[in-house]
């Protein structure tokens, strides 16, 4: 015991990482994608490709142009084509859930995030594939996607990712993933989401279904004007009204004081619709500035998402499922390995092993199973 009384907090014995660690995504991969033997390449190596394209950041051509051991870029790019959609689509979240292992647990109650995200399409506006949006990258068309979070400290984890279709409602989207944290054997604390899902339909969906939500407020009426006024946070009544139906809710109205931030004076609204909660706007803004770490999510997926120039909404939706996935492997390695030993909740050390160093795992591991290219045929040239 140091001298102050406080008890030292240790890394589990085995902090030290074995490389081999960083290869689960590709047996998680590998045990719920079926490859459709449209080469002669074993499965292995096509899931292991991937994974480290994915965390070197690389597309296809550009790995194999590069790197031993592995397949040419055609016969990859066959086994990626190859995929099926549907398989994806029904496989996606049970890969996702099992990566999350034991943080996740069955009979545990959990505060989640439900939100969408748009990666830039340019090309053929027919694609049926694809959605169109508001503009950004110099495009309104995207290949959408719908995906579901965990957002408890600690367990910042996606567990369901799906593709957004044209003429499909969110409110499909919102019960499946519902009706999935259900059949895992979880309850909702909270469920939280932007702006972008406030509709009479799936507030009333929630509201049914005995969910805990909040959303954002649009301020889309009179009524709604006249409330967020004044200088102190407060609730009110007010009824949303759809096409065909109008639903009573709650909103707090919490209020914030500019103090010159950006030059600006005065008080700033953040209305919040909520439902199944404490009426506590502490509380309210607590849970929801929680749902920011799904932002965090999509920055980090970038980093560790295989680069392509195809069009095809499988391969996209492929790299996007394997990025997802190393995202949570890390997470998960966090809070197998990096935690206090010590009583009482558990405090996972994010800072010691950080999402760089996973990164940098999945490089040492890849350069080893393919390695670089001999190129001491380049020997005999000099600069100058």
């Amino acid at each position: 015991m140091p001298s102050n009384g406080k008890t030292k907090h240790k890394l589990k014995s085995y902090v030290k990482i074995n490389p081999i660690i960083a290869v689960r995504g590709a047996s998680l991969l590998k045990s719920h994608i079926t490859l459709f033997g449209v080469t002669r390449t074993k499965p292995d190596i096509v899931f292991d490709a991937a994974i480290t394209m994915a965390g070197m950041n690389e597309s296809v051509s550009g790995i194999t142009h590069i790197r031993d051991n592995l397949p040419s870029n055609t016969t990859l790019l066959k086994e990626f084509h190859a995929l099926e959609y549907d398989q994806l689509r029904k496989t996606s979240s049970d890969i996702l859930w099992e990566s999350a292992g034991r943080i996740i647990r069955k009979g545990q109650t959990y505060s989640f995030a439900i939100d969408a995200t748009m990666d830039p399409y340019y090309g053929d506006k027919e694609n049926l594939a694809i959605i169109g949006g508001q503009s950004k990258h110099s495009t309104n068309y995207f290949y959408g996607y719908i995906t579901l979070a965990v957002t408890d400290k600690g367990r910042r984890l996606t567990l369901a990712a799906l593709p957004m279709e044209k003429g499909v409602p969110q409110l499909t989207y919102i019960r499946t993933f519902c009706e999935e944290i259900q059949r895992r054997g979880c309850r909702i604390q909270v469920l939280c989401l932007d702006r972008g899902f406030y509709a009479v339909e799936i507030i009333a969906y929630f509201q049914e279904n005995q969910i805990p939500f909040i959303i954002p407020a649009k301020n889309m009426s009179e009524e709604m004007e006249q409330n967020l006024s004044g200088r102190t946070s407060h609730i009110f009544p007010y009824t949303i009204k759809g096409k065909d139906k109008a639903v009573s809710v709650q909103v707090v109205d919490i209020v914030k004081y500019r103090k010159g931030k950006g030059k600006k004076k005065g008080v700033v609204h953040h209305p919040y619709v909520f439902f199944g909660i404490s009426p506590n706007k502490n509380l309210i803004e607590s849970h929801y500035r929680h749902r920011f770490a799904i932002e965090s999510a999509y920055r980090e997926r970038n980093t560790v998402r295989a680069k392509t120039s195809s069009k095809d909404p499988v391969i996209r939706y492929f790299y996007f499922i394997v990025a997802m996935l190393l995202r949570n492997v890390w997470i998960a390695l966090q809070w197998e390995m990096f935690a206090k030993i010590q009583r009482g909740p558990k405090v996972v050390l994010a800072d010691v092993f950080k999402f760089k160093h996973l990164i940098a795992i999945l490089i040492e591991v890849g350069s080893q199973q393919f390695p670089l290219k001999d190129i001491s045929c380049l020997q005999g040239f000099s600069h100058g």
